[in-house]
C-alpha cells in the first residue's frame, strides 16, 4: 500500500512539475459562469424515444453473461452498478485474468 501511495505521489509531483499550467487557478468571470448549468437527468431524443421495453432490454443485456467472449461474465461483472460502474481498482482485470491499463476496455483484450 505504501508503494502505491509513493507511486501516486511521485506521479503527481512529476505532473505538477512538468505541466505547471494544470495547477494554475484561472478565475472565471460571472458572465462566463452564467454559461454553465447542471446537466439534465434525462435528454430526450425524438428520433429514438425511450420506452419501457427498451429499458428492460438494456437491463437484461447488461446482466447477461452470454454476450461475453467466454460466456461467463456480464457487463455488470466489471462495471458493477453497485459501485457506480467502476471496478475501483488501480488496474482492471480482463476476462482472461489479464491486468489491463487504466482506461483500457476489456473489449480490446
Amino acid at each position: 500500500m505504501q508503494a502505491l501511495i509513493r507511486g501516486v505521489l511521485l506521479e503527481t509531483i512529476v505532473i505538477l512539475g512538468v505541466v505547471p499550467s494544470l495547477t494554475a487557478q484561472v478565475p472565471l468571470s460571472d458572465a462566463r459562469l452564467k454559461n454553465f448549468h447542471p446537466l439534465p437527468a434525462f435528454i430526450p431524443n425524438p428520433r429514438n424515444p425511450v420506452t419501457e421495453l427498451k429499458i428492460q432490454l438494456g437491463r437484461v443485456l447488461y446482466y447477461d453473461p452470454r454476450l461475453s467472449a467466454n460466456q461467463k461474465i456480464s457487463c455488470n461483472s466489471c462495471h458493477n452498478l453497485d459501485r457506480y460502474g467502476a471496478d475501483q481498482g488501480r488496474v482492471s482485470v480482463g476476462f482472461r485474468g489479464v491486468l489491463l491499463r487504466t482506461g483500457w476496455t476489456a473489449q480490446w483484450e
